[in-house]
């Protein structure tokens, strides 16, 4: 259709540009939101996949030479070391430990031993995040265990 002064009618109005921008910034928004949350799942979840390695590796080291080998586990400063290597808890998540003595200890220094047959003392790891919390604990045939906290 043509106007009177000979140009035809297309295009937006400043109204369809406006609504489209608006659905546009929602849906960045709220896929920001999304990702967010996945990555920290993801990060827990990566946490306590290498904590269960390293007590699979301590076990294995412990059968291997037997002799006892050791996981210290410092809350406070969020790192954790086994065989001369210091790992670090990435920030926003928390580690504590559940004694089977002591209840749950989220300060100081925690030493789990774990002697030369394998076996490893009845405590726990546990490692929490925003909205997840995960329990790691000593397995006699698969090494270590994770599992969800409710």
């Amino acid at each position: 259709m043509r106007r009177k002064d000979g140009f035809a009618d297309t295009g937006f109005t400043l109204l369809e540009v406006i609504i489209v921008l608006l659905l546009a910034a929602l849906m960045m928004g709220l896929t920001g939101i999304f990702v967010v949350q996945h990555m920290s799942s993801q990060e827990i979840k990566a946490t306590a996949s290498n904590i269960s390695s390293v007590i699979k590796r301590a076990r294995t080291m412990a059968s291997a030479n037997w002799k006892t080998q050791e996981i210290s586990f410092d809350m406070e400063r969020g790192t954790y070391s086994a065989n001369g290597r210091q790992y670090r808890v990435p920030a926003g998540l928390t580690v504590s430990v559940s004694d089977a003595i002591k209840g749950e200890i989220s300060d100081g220094t925690y030493v789990f031993n774990i002697q030369p047959g394998g076996q490893m003392d009845g405590s726990a790891v546990i490692l929490r995040g925003r909205s997840k919390a995960l329990l790691i604990k000593g397995d006699p045939v698969k090494g270590a265990e994770v599992s969800v906290l409710e």
